[in-house]
């Protein structure tokens, strides 16, 4: 075959293959996008596998483009272990949904690609941890002063008071010293069982100064980091805190891939 033949023949075979995988790569992308929608409007309370969610994440977190190039290669390590926190994050989401930030959605799987669109992240892993952090913050916010929640806090705390220190009682009297989280912990116990809550004090360094203390108040044996009296509160005071500073907010311009397929439709 003469050379020039020989080389329209190559250039011809290349461009026919480059054709045949630019035509693979627009189907790829077609259902990667399909599947990611499938990911957003997931049933709530349907466990979603971890292939799926790597796949929606990476679709959320990097674009279409590199989902169907390189599937879930970008999500990092998949494992049984967080199969199992993903499973956590997404059921503990879906329980106190009521209290998600603004304009989030309901569903433990969408929240988790509303996390991707931030692209916080550098793995699934990262998102997953902050979608659990998210969903305790919610949680926290949702048992804030309840009269429930600290019934039973005050039952722990009349148990704590009753139970035996030790084997053996030798100690006769107090004790004239304690650390800063023994101070934290019997003052969050003794505003419980006089019917306080305790959230409503910033730390024991406070209570103790407007009176929620003994008269032989231990000395403390090092520091106190003022630590607050409830971390439930501590808890919800921060989430609310990271809500006005806009912490939970999704960017703008990458909000549209985490709509429904519904409203896509319509728009």
């Amino acid at each position: 075959m003469p050379p020039g033949e020989f080389d329209a023949l190559v250039l011809r075979r290349v461009a026919e293959r480059e054709r045949q995988l630019a035509d693979r790569t627009a189907l790829r992308r077609v259902h990667v996008l399909r599947r990611s929608h499938e990911v957003v409007d997931w049933p709530v309370g349907r466990s979603c596998p971890l292939g799926r969610l790597a796949e929606a994440w990476v679709t959320h977190r990097h674009g279409p483009d590199v989902a169907a190039e390189t599937g879930t290669a970008a999500a990092g390590r998949r494992s049984p272990l967080l199969a199992g926190r993903a499973a956590r994050a997404v059921a503990l989401y879906e329980a106190f949904a009521d209290e998600r930030p603004p304009s989030w959605p309901a569903t433990g799987p969408a929240a988790l690609c509303a996390l991707a669109s931030q692209r916080r992240a550098a793995v699934l892993a990262g998102d997953i941890a902050r979608l659990l952090a998210l969903a305790k913050a919610m949680r926290a916010s949702a048992l804030a002063g309840s009269a429930a929640r600290l019934e039973r806090a005050a039952a722990r705390a009349r148990r704590r008071q009753h139970e035996p220190r030790g084997r053996v009682a030798f100690r006769t009297r107090t004790s004239s010293w304690e650390t800063a989280e023994q101070r934290r912990v019997r003052l969050r116990d003794q505003l419980l069982l006089d019917g306080a809550d305790p959230a409503a004090w910033p730390n024991a360094a406070l209570a103790t100064e407007r009176g929620a203390h003994r008269a032989d108040e231990p000395e403390l044996t090092g520091p106190d980091p003022h630590a607050e009296l409830d971390g439930l509160g501590a808890r919800a005071t921060r989430y609310r805190t990271e809500l006005a500073a806009g912490r939970w907010a999704v960017p703008a311009g990458l909000t549209k891939p985490i709509h429904s397929r519904e409203e896509d439709d319509t728009a």
